[in-house]
């Protein structure tokens, strides 16, 4: 397990990069600080991280693929950062649920692709449609995978920009 300690307010990038590959078959657990406000990007990318990650709401900038090829089943992102970057997610087989508790704006390319295991991912939350400047951030997710999103927005996210697409590609909103 990795015990972030209180006090850590950044995890620069690449900061565990690859952590555990090649090591050992286990898996591990991150717990993070209250006080973090600051992951970079690619800090957990290909590291053998298992279970639910849930990022603080301290948290106010996430870099690009912070989490992606990773082990995680689940995300739970009480953020305050409001920008999904690009590659987020990608390539993270076992992930099936990412659950955004904070209003996202915007979602980067490729955010959840290659994630083939996605159930569920929970916009519910959002008070207006997150920007999406590409429409392949479902790439070889299937289109089973439910797109939670709050009832009253439900016309103006199905014809937005590229969130339109997605509805065409046969993605339940």
């Amino acid at each position: 397990n990795l015990y972030i300690p209180e006090g850590i307010t950044k995890l620069r990038n690449q900061c565990f990069y690859r952590m555990n590959i090649g090591v050992s078959d286990v898996g591990i657990t991150v717990t993070f600080p209250s006080s973090l406000k600051s992951i970079g990007g690619e800090c957990f990318n290909y590291s053998k991280i298992i279970g639910t990650v849930t990022i603080p709401s301290n948290v106010t900038s996430i870099g690009a693929y912070a989490f992606a090829s990773t082990s995680i089943e689940e995300a739970i992102w009480n953020a305050n950062a409001a920008a999904v970057q690009q590659y987020t997610f990608s390539s993270s087989t076992t992930l099936k649920r990412v659950i955004f508790n904070y209003p996202i704006t915007s979602v980067g390319n490729y955010c959840f692709g290659r994630s083939s295991q996605l159930e569920l991912i929970d916009f519910s939350k959002c008070t207006k449609v997150p920007s999406l400047p590409y429409s392949n951030i479902l790439t070889s997710v299937p289109t089973t995978c439910e797109i939670r999103i709050p009832s009253a927005l439900y016309d103006a996210w199905t014809t937005a920009t590229n969130w339109s697409t997605l509805v065409a590609q046969g993605y339940n909103f």
